[in-house]
């Protein structure tokens, strides 16, 4: 014999309803397990989030009130101030003994600027006669300017026949002082190329005319001059 199932007990077609329900129970048992608190966390979590009262007192300022009595304080010191300046006596009410201290103050005050030695004392330094200057106010110049001096080299210049033959050529320095009248004194070679050369370059500077001299607070001075002469072969 062979049992046949009872349609009212078949439990295939609530299948899905049984699933919902186990599912739903599960997920709201996990849900409580995580939210769940003792009654002390819920009490304190109480304490935490309850509103706490504050009560603000404002406070009015005073007024300032001026005082009359400091007002009228400072009005005196003022007056006494007013009247004190007008106490200092002129110099020109002084006594005789305190103008004769001053006429003293001022015999002092002159000596010191203008004393019995003269401009020795002061510090300035004299210019002596014949005293060579190396830093005039106004330089020693050629006449008619530093062109008219290269005319004048280039024109009067004969280049010696053994510097031609050796081919020597180059620039010598040539030193010299121009005295007060504007004539050329003391030459000397400060830097050598070869005697020829030397002497060439001696020669035209002895050729030169008169210079403007060298000023010191527009007096005319002997002054130091240091002239580069070239030599340059074609």
């Amino acid at each position: 014999m062979i049992a046949k199932k009872n349609p009212r007990y078949n439990l295939e077609g609530k299948r899905i309803v049984i699933f919902s329900l186990g599912l739903l129970t599960t997920t709201a048992a996990a849900l409580a397990a995580f939210t769940y608190q003792s009654p002390l966390e819920s009490e304190l979590e109480k304490q935490r989030i309850q509103p706490i009262a504050v009560d603000y007192v404002i406070e009015e300022a005073e007024p300032i009130i001026e005082k009359q009595d400091d007002v009228v304080h400072e009005r005196q010191e003022q007056q006494n101030d007013d009247s004190s300046s007008d106490d200092i006596t002129d110099p020109s009410d002084l006594p005789s003994d305190d103008i004769s201290i001053v006429d003293n103050k001022k015999k002092d005050l002159i000596a010191k600027v203008n004393p019995p030695g003269g401009t020795k004392n002061l510090g300035i330094k004299k210019i002596e006669r014949g005293e060579i200057i190396p830093w005039p106010t106004k330089d020693a110049a050629f006449v008619g300017g530093y062109g008219a001096m290269q005319e004048f080299i280039v024109r009067k210049q004969n280049y010696p026949q053994d510097a031609i033959e050796l081919g020597i050529q180059g620039t010598v320095y040539v030193n010299f002082v121009v005295e007060k009248d504007g004539s050329i004194s003391n030459i000397t070679i400060e830097k050598s190329i070869s005697p020829s050369l030397d002497r060439e370059a001696k020669r035209i500077v002895q050729n030169f005319p008169s210079w403007i001299p060298g000023e010191v607070d527009a007096e005319p001075v002997r002054t130091r001059v240091l002239l580069p002469i070239k030599f340059v072969l074609e």
